[in-house]
C-alpha cells in the first residue's frame, strides 16, 4: 500500500500524503517557503489536495495570505499549543494527498503534548493513518537557523526524513558556509557540524531558488499567493507574474526526486 506524505517545514513537517513544519526564528523565510510548496494545488497536472494548516493560531503569518481558513484552500488555523487542539490531528485521516503543518518557533513539542508516549506515540499516530513523515528545516545563511535541524534530529532522530532547505532569498547554495563547512586559508576547515549532522540521518539537502526581490515584494504588496500570482497580470503586471512562473518551475526542478517534490513522488528511502 503507497503511503502518503506528511511535512513539516523547520522545522516544517509534512505528512506524506503529509507534511510538517516547526519555525525557526525566521517566520518569513519559513512563510515564503510553505507558500511555495502549496502551489502545488493548482499547477495544472501536478495539482494535488493539500490540507495546510497555520499551527500558531490568529497569529499564524499565513493567514496574511490564505485568508480562507478551509484548509482545502486556504489556511486552517489551530493553536498546537493548547491541549484542546486537535482539528490539524484530525485532517491526518483525510483524502488530502498531504497535510502541510507550519509549527510555531519553539513549539515542537507542543505537537506530542497530548500524546502518552511523546513523539514516539505521534510518529506511530501519523503512520496509522498511512502517510509518511517528512520533517523540513528552513534555513538561511547565518547560525540563527541551525539549531532548528538539531532540535528535529534530537526530537524525531531518524524515525522520520529529515530535509535542509536553503533559502536562495539569503544568498546562493554556496553561501550557506555556516552549514556546509568552508576551508580557511590555511586548509582548516570550519564549521559543517550541523551538515554533518543531517547527513547521518540521511536528511536531503535542497536549495530553493530566489525569486525576484521585485516580484516577491509586489506580490506581498497584494497579499497574493505564488499560485495566484502566475495569473495575476493585471494586478501585479505581466512581467511579475511571468516571473513567479518561471520560478515556480525552477522550485519544481529543485524539488524533483527528493521528499518534498511537487508532484507527489517523494523519493523513498531505502
Amino acid at each position: 500500500m503507497t503511503q502518503r506524505p506528511l511535512r513539516f517545514f523547520p522545522p516544517i513537517a509534512t505528512a506524506r500524503r503529509r507534511l510538517f513544519r516547526s519555525g525557526a526564528p525566521l517566520s518569513w523565510l519559513r512563510t515564503r517557503a510553505v507558500s511555495a510548496s502549496l502551489s502545488r494545488r493548482g499547477l495544472g497536472s501536478t495539482a494535488r489536495r493539500v490540507s495546510a494548516w497555520d499551527l500558531d493560531g490568529a497569529n499564524g503569518s499565513l493567514g496574511l495570505y490564505y485568508q480562507d481558513e478551509d484548509p482545502t484552500v486556504g489556511i486552517g488555523l489551530d493553536d498546537v499549543a493548547s491541549s484542546s487542539s486537535t482539528a490539524w490531528l484530525d485532517a491526518m485521516h483525510s483524502d488530502a494527498d498531504d497535510v502541510i503543518l507550519d509549527v510555531p518557533g519553539g513549539k515542537t513539542a507542543a505537537l506530542y503534548q497530548t500524546f502518552v508516549g511523546g513523539p514516539e506515540d505521534l510518529i506511530t499516530f501519523i503512520r496509522d493513518s498511512e502517510r509518511r513523515i517528512v520533517l523540513v528545516s528552513v534555513i538561511g545563511t547565518k547560525k540563527d537557523s541551525l539549531p532548528t535541524i538539531a532540535d528535529a534530529i534530537e526530537t524525531f532522530d531518524s524515525s522520520v526524513e529529515h530535509v535542509v532547505l536553503k533559502n536562495g532569498f539569503f544568498g546562493s547554495s554556496d553561501e550557506f558556509i555556516i552549514f556546509d563547512g568552508t576551508t580557511d586559508d590555511r586548509g582548516q576547515k570550519r564549521f559543517g557540524k550541523t551538515r554533518e549532522l543531517a547527513e547521518s540521518v540521511r536528511a536531503a539537502i535542497v536549495y530553493l531558488p530566489k525569486l525576484s526581490p521585485a516580484t516577491d515584494a509586489v506580490l506581498d504588496e497584494a497579499g497574493l499567493s505564488f499560485a495566484k500570482g502566475v495569473d495575476a497580470a493585471t494586478t501585479i503586471g505581466r512581467r511579475h507574474a511571468f516571473n513567479v512562473a518561471s520560478w515556480l518551475k525552477l522550485v519544481e526542478k529543485a524539488y524533483a526526486q527528493t521528499p518534498i517534490s511537487i508532484d507527489g513522488a517523494a523519493a523513498r528511502r531505502v
